[in-house]
């Protein structure tokens, strides 16, 4: 918990510097290869790649409204 913690608040940060940012894991935080060009040993755990950069568009609006956006169950 103490790392969503730590990461959401590097997401809002980005944001707030008008920055792009994803929280992503996926294949590459369980590649040994990956790992070893880090300085990690093999049984060390990788909880989040932070992607951060200059968003493609600015100021993007979404054109949908909440409605077609969630699903109510």
């Amino acid at each position: 918990m103490a790392v969503s913690a730590a990461v959401q608040n590097m997401l809002l940060a980005a944001h707030a510097l008008q920055l792009g940012a994803v929280w992503k894991t996926g294949a590459a935080a369980y590649d040994p290869e990956i790992k070893a060009h880090l300085g990690l040993d093999p049984i060390d755990i990788v909880v989040a790649f932070l992607y951060i950069g200059q968003p493609i568009t600015e100021n993007a609006v979404i054109d949908r409204s909440v409605d077609e956006i969630i699903a109510w169950l």
